[in-house]
C-alpha cells in the first residue's frame, strides 16, 4: 500500500457537458430523452484531471460513491479501469419496496445508513476504525480524511497548465 492515499467520488473524476468549446470528451454516453421527438441525447463527459494528477504523483487512490454499483455505466469504464475495482466502493442497492413501507425516519436511517457503507468499507480497507455517526453526512467523513493521512480529491489543486 502506498504511502499516499487519495479518496475521490465520481464526481471529482469526470464532469458532464453538452455544450461547445469544453475539454475533449474522455467518454460519451447516451441518455435517452422522453420527448420521441429528440430522441438520443449524447452526453459527453470529461476528466477532471484529478485522478490522472493523483496517480502521476504516486496516489493510492480510491474511490467513495453514492452511486449503486448498477449505476456505474460504460462513460465510468476508463477511470475504474485506472482505478481497479478492488478499490471502488459504491452504496448498495437500495430495496424500493421496503423503503416505501417505512416512516420518514426510517428512511433517512436507511439512506444514511447506505450513503455510509461506502465508506465503513474505506476504512476496514485501509485499517482504520469506522468513526460511527449515526444521522450523520459523508461530507464529515471525507472532512476527516486528513486526520487520518488521506487526501480527499475535493481538496487536490491541480497545477494552472492541467484542466
Amino acid at each position: 500500500m502506498s504511502s499516499k492515499i487519495a479518496v475521490l467520488s465520481t464526481s471529482q473524476i469526470q464532469e458532464t457537458f453538452n455544450t461547445r468549446g469544453l475539454p475533449t470528451p474522455t467518454a460519451t454516453y447516451e441518455l435517452p430523452q422522453e420527448d420521441e421527438t429528440h430522441g438520443i441525447t449524447l452526453m459527453n463527459f470529461y476528466s477532471t484531471g484529478i485522478l490522472e494528477h493523483c496517480i502521476e504523483n504516486g496516489f493510492e487512490v480510491y474511490v467513495v460513491t453514492t452511486r449503486e454499483a448498477n449505476q456505474l455505466n460504460t462513460h465510468d469504464q476508463w477511470w475504474m479501469d485506472l482505478v481497479g475495482g478492488d478499490r471502488i466502493f459504491t452504496t448498495p442497492t437500495q430495496d424500493h419496496a421496503a423503503t416505501l413501507r417505512m416512516s420518514e425516519d426510517e428512511r433517512h436511517l436507511e439512506r444514511s445508513n447506505r450513503f455510509f457503507q461506502p465508506w465503513r468499507q474505506l476504512f476496514q480497507r485501509v485499517g482504520i476504525e469506522f468513526p460511527e455517526c449515526r444521522y450523520g453526512f459523508w461530507t464529515q467523513l471525507s472532512g476527516s480524511l486528513q486526520k487520518y493521512n488521506m487526501t480527499w480529491g475535493g481538496s487536490i489543486k491541480l497545477p494552472d497548465n492541467k484542466p
